[in-house]
């Protein structure tokens, strides 16, 4: 390495700024009023998740939701083969397609490096649609 110019000569402690802004200015960023102090202010009035897991009123909360929603999954699936052609049933298909969708691109690169030339990939894209037509009531007249 190349040889110093100059000697370094280190600050006194009234040359340093780092020293005359003290250790009080870097305390969790509170004194300031920026974004940073105010996150922090937030974060140190938070339960860490073990004590959460701990805490009555968390888990009342989690068991309600779960009974909630269990009950709302059992009224579905009645609605669902009680009233097949019904609007909850269609917005049911319509979520389930969607679902489908994003789990076919989101697994597309994988289905394209290890499914490539296999044999079910070629019988999928030669087979005709079996569509059904919708069972329907109407009639034109």
């Amino acid at each position: 390495t190349p040889r110093p110019i100059s000697v370094y000569i280190p600050l006194s402690d009234d040359e340093d700024p780092v020293a005359k802004e003290g250790a009080e200015d870097f305390s969790n960023g509170q004194k300031d009023g920026s974004l940073q102090g105010m996150v922090n202010a937030y974060l140190d009035g938070v339960e860490s998740p073990d004590e959460m897991k701990s805490d009555k009123n968390v888990q009342v909360v989690a068991i309600s939701l779960v009974v909630v929603f269990l009950v709302l999954m059992l009224v579905t699936a009645h609605l669902v083969m009680d009233y097949p052609d019904g609007l909850c049933a269609s917005f049911c298909r319509l979520i389930l397609k969607c679902l489908c969708c994003l789990i076919r691109v989101l697994c597309l690169p994988c289905r394209a490096i290890c499914c490539k030339g296999s044999d079910q990939t070629r019988s999928r894209r030669t087979h005709a649609p079996m569509r059904a037509p919708f069972p329907s009531d109407l009639e034109l007249a």
